[in-house]
């Protein structure tokens, strides 16, 4: 019988952004975790050949705008962005800048904005505890400017309905 751990690395497709998601399943002979396991791939299937993928595909493809629209469509992406700029570098005072962001969010739209190269971590190993900076990239600082004057025209001449 194997007791040991079985790591299954498979692609999960969530509101048409890819993530990798490891499953750690210990199998004990039960059929339930197999049975999870299943359940859990079915349904990323089902999400890969869903309309919504095809369009996002779609429309990725046709214009890169389209995916810069996408990626800033996250809820709290541009408010992280915009407090790093401000000068909040550290995971703790972007959390206090951001009272309402939760450690799981922050986190992560803080490794969507390196993996676009939007931001750099600084990791400073040498000192204990060890602490880690965020700074915006050279690219950052440009996305940052544009939104800006987007923010400036949509406050400025933009009629919003109450």
């Amino acid at each position: 019988m194997y007791t040991g751990r079985l790591p299954f690395l498979f692609t999960i497709f969530d509101k048409n952004q890819f993530t990798n998601e490891r499953l750690n399943l210990t199998l004990n002979n039960s059929l339930g975790n197999i049975e999870q396991l299943l359940k859990k791939l079915v349904i990323a299937m089902r999400k890969l050949s869903s309309t919504n993928y095809y369009n996002q595909t779609f429309l990725e493809d046709k214009c890169a705008l389209n995916e810069l629209i996408h990626l800033l469509s996250k809820r709290w992406l541009t408010e992280v962005m915009f407090s790093i700029e401000e000068g909040n570098s550290r995971f703790s005072s972007l959390k206090e800048d951001l009272k309402h962001i939760s450690d799981n969010i922050l986190a992560d739209r803080l490794k969507l904005l390196e993996q676009y190269k939007l931001i750099v971590r600084n990791n400073h190993l040498g000192e204990v505890p060890a602490r880690v900076e965020y700074t915006l990239t050279e690219t950052g600082e440009k996305l940052s400017e544009l939104l800006g004057g987007l923010c400036s025209f949509a406050e400025n001449e933009m009629e919003f309905p109450s």
